[in-house]
């Protein structure tokens, strides 16, 4: 069963989305300077494809490989800005790795889709220490 898990790297928390076999699924875009703003992240990540008002992109990178991206339509408070000049296209997640074809790019963002809108946050911060190999949870 898929699961949110939220880290420290440093002195700034991001989030990651694991499946039942601990594989990397998706990852945040943005840092956060603590663990409630990455919850929140996560929750309006789960309301927009609860909803169904984010889609996938899929691109290419510079090295000639394929990453997708989760893409909401002004889902994050902070980012929700009146006026012409307001920006609705919010990146809410992207792929953990590049693919050499599209479509393991686009299968793969299917799976963080299928997986995202339902599963839980696990509980705690994980914190992964330089020179240790493991993660402490806080």
């Amino acid at each position: 069963m898929a699961r949110y898990q939220c880290f420290r790297t440093a002195d700034r928390v991001g989030w990651r989305l694991l499946a039942g076999n601990n594989r990397i699924l998706g990852v945040a875009v943005r840092e956060h300077g603590g663990l409630a703003p990455a919850v929140e992240e996560i929750a309006a990540v789960q309301d927009a494809l609860r909803a169904d008002t984010a889609r996938v992109t899929v691109d290419r990178t510079d090295t000639g490989q394929w990453r997708w991206s989760l893409i909401g339509d002004g889902c994050l408070p902070q980012r929700r800005t009146a006026g012409p000049r307001a920006d609705p296209d919010v990146v809410l997640a992207r792929s953990p790795q590049r693919f050499a074809r599209r479509v393991d790019a686009r299968h793969a963002a299917l799976r963080f889709a299928a997986a995202a809108a339902t599963a839980a946050v696990e509980p705690g911060l994980a914190v992964f220490e330089p020179g240790r190999r493991g993660r402490v949870v806080a």
